[in-house]
């Protein structure tokens, strides 16, 4: 096992770059920036051995765009350095892993000021001779708005919107039709799109901004890359550029729809997008001749990287690799005896540490406040962490994930940990179960609205991802409901789908209750399933199990195949604990959800672990 903290100055590893398709951890290195109250998070991607041709930033979408298309920003940083250019790609003030509040107003101008902030960085890092903005949706429209106060060399825009405007309306339209198909309607409008934090003043100040209201040229040149889903701006916005005298490239090289799907699981790097980028930045930047001023191994820094720990009022973060998983430990800034108890939160489908909607980050902080460390985790082929030789990337229930779990263990408990609690949704609560089941250190297990407990190689990940069918509650009830016929008769409803999933799990409690009165007239026990039996190990050893359901969630159903109706058979064991949530989605979308769910696992969390030295 290979552990890279990445608390000392210089590049994590000294070690040459690794070969294709494992691009060298040393070429890029997680670090935060910009202000102390408000530390950003990003990862620098070194240009090699010698001076960069350019500084290329990489500006975020938002929300759940972000979240489809950050490992193909991880796969373009990767690009870009091979191909001669220092890049940072990093996460606005309030957003991903950086500080700041996600539901505070004047998001924009913090926004603006976060693209501020890097560049400034990555020109201090490099010593590169010139800027590049890259921007893709939301992104596009805040690095135009940048470069138009600040003009860069140039400007790469991919799939940007008409004007803030257009986009603002293009989510709220998503999160009206999301909130259609929750099983119970929010209790209080939300400032929100999408289970994002967006308030009434923000989507008003991101309606304001429009590249055709801005004056001087914002850069010697830009390539604007078109969707390949419905017809952009792009022909308006290039000849606009080219008014303000902008040496404009247009392209429709397709790749953005496979891009930015509404699941990263789906998301597919716009390689072809990629090779358009390199081939316009090689016509755009002239080759630096002169050396780097500093290079340490394969890597060039101009500034050392030393910031790879931050702190956010009353908790610390660190960044951290354990062979191929990379992670980030949030801990309390003054640890007492809670902080002996850490809390891994592992991946939830291909979304990457931060959690769905960035669950991860704000629950990881609220723990960490009340005491406990809490590690979240990219396992390998996700999020920033590297592709193992041979695995797939988003093979969401990988086997090799178990060792990077218990591999994580083994640095936490370096480190002074005493106990570990697990815990994930869907496959995270798949991969948390079968680990803590097998490794004696851990004391506590969170699984909420899991989807399966069995894996075999081959099986459909839809099925098992958030598009497999709701619980057979959630059916009964909609039968009631007009909206419900609405959709039928629209085509929107897959109903064969959904009968045959109803007729199997109607089979399936027909076979357990039949084994189950045989066994009660012969007077013998009922056969129980390997999952019961897991559990019942679990709380044998003293191990505390809370499980977490949406009412409506097909993991209602599954649980009850293994344990009963409600559990049952587990009631009387003072280990376990199972609670059904009414109104949550199956990430727990819905702000007001979220915050029922922390809510829970912070009085289990107090309650089990509170007290234990």
């Amino acid at each position: 096992m290979v552990v890279r903290p990445m608390s000392s100055d210089g590049p994590a590893s000294q070690q040459a770059p690794e070969p294709e398709p494992r691009p060298g951890l040393a070429a890029a290195r997680p670090f935060w920036f910009g202000s102390r109250e408000t530390p950003l998070f990003g990862w620098y991607h070194a240009a090699g051995g010698s001076r960069p041709r350019a500084a290329v930033v990489l500006c975020n979408a938002f929300g759940h765009e972000e979240m489809a298309v950050h490992r193909g920003y991880l796969h373009l940083a990767r690009r870009l350095a091979r191909a001669g250019y220092a890049v940072l790609r990093f996460d606005y003030e309030g957003t991903g892993d950086s500080g700041g509040d996600p539901h505070a107003d004047k998001r924009v101008e913090a926004w603006l000021a976060s693209i501020d902030a890097a560049r400034a960085r990555l020109l201090e890092l490099s010593d590169a001779p010139r800027v590049v903005l890259f921007g893709t949706r939301l992104g596009a429209i805040l690095a135009l708005a940048n470069a138009s106060r600040r003009p860069v060399d140039g400007l790469i825009l991919f799939g940007p919107p008409a004007s803030g405007r257009t986009w603002v309306r293009e989510m709220r339209a998503l999160h009206a039709a999301r909130e259609q198909a929750l099983p119970v309607s929010p209790p209080e409008p939300e400032a929100a799109v999408a289970g994002f934090p967006l308030s009434e003043a923000v989507r008003n100040e991101l309606s304001a901004l429009d590249w055709r209201a801005a004056g001087a040229a914002p850069a010697r040149a830009a390539l604007v890359i078109g969707r390949d889903d419905l017809r952009g701006p792009e022909e308006k916005l290039t000849a606009e550029l080219k008014e303000r005298g902008v040496d404009v490239t247009s392209s429709s090289v397709g790749g953005f729809a496979a891009f930015a799907q509404d699941d990263p699981l789906k998301s597919v790097a716009p390689e072809l997008v990629f090779d358009e980028i390199i081939r316009w930045l090689g016509e755009h930047t002239e080759p630096v001749s002169v050396p780097a001023p500093a290079s340490v191994g394969p890597v060039s820094v101009r500034a050392p990287l030393t910031d790879a720990a931050a702190e956010f009022s009353d908790v610390r973060e660190e960044a951290f690799h354990v062979d191929e998983v990379f992670g980030i430990l949030t801990e309390p800034v003054a640890p007492d005896a809670r902080a002996r108890t850490v809390v891994l939160l592992l991946n939830i489908g291909a979304n990457h540490h931060v959690g769905s909607n960035a669950m991860y980050v704000a629950l990881a902080r609220q723990l960490a406040s009340r005491g406990f460390r809490v590690a979240r985790l990219d396992f390998s082929g996700l999020g920033d962490s590297a592709r193992p030789v041979g695995g797939r990337e988003n093979d969401i229930y990988a086997p090799r994930f178990f060792a990077e779990v218990r591999a994580a263990l083994d640095f936490l408990f370096a480190r002074g940990v005493e106990r570990a609690v697990l815990g994930g949704l869907c496959s995270g609560a798949y991969v948390a179960y079968h680990t803590a089941t097998a490794d004696p250190r851990v004391a506590g297990l969170i699984m909420i609205n899991p989807l399966t407990f069995h894996w075999n190689e081959g099986d459909s990940v839809e099925v098992r991802s958030r598009q497999g069918f709701k619980s057979s509650h959630f059916y009964k009830q909609a039968l009631w409901q007009p909206k419900t016929w609405a959709r039928i008769a629209r085509g929107q409803t897959n109903l064969k789908g959904i009968a045959n999933e109803l007729a199997m799990r109607a089979k399936r409690r027909a076979h357990r209750e039949s084994r189950a009165i045989l066994a009660r007239l012969s007077g013998s026990t009922a056969e129980t399933t390997d999952v019961e039996r897991g559990f019942r190990a679990l709380c044998a050893r003293g191990a505390q199990c809370l499980l977490l359901f949406g009412a409506h969630d097909g993991g209602v159903d599954l649980i009850e195949e293994h344990l009963g109706a409600g559990a049952s058979r587990m009631r009387k064991l003072a280990g376990f604990r199972m609670e059904i949530i009414e109104g949550p989605d199956h990430t727990f979308t819905p702000l007001w959800t979220r915050r029922l769910l922390f809510r829970r696992i912070e009085e289990y969390m107090l309650q089990n672990f509170g007290g234990k030295a």
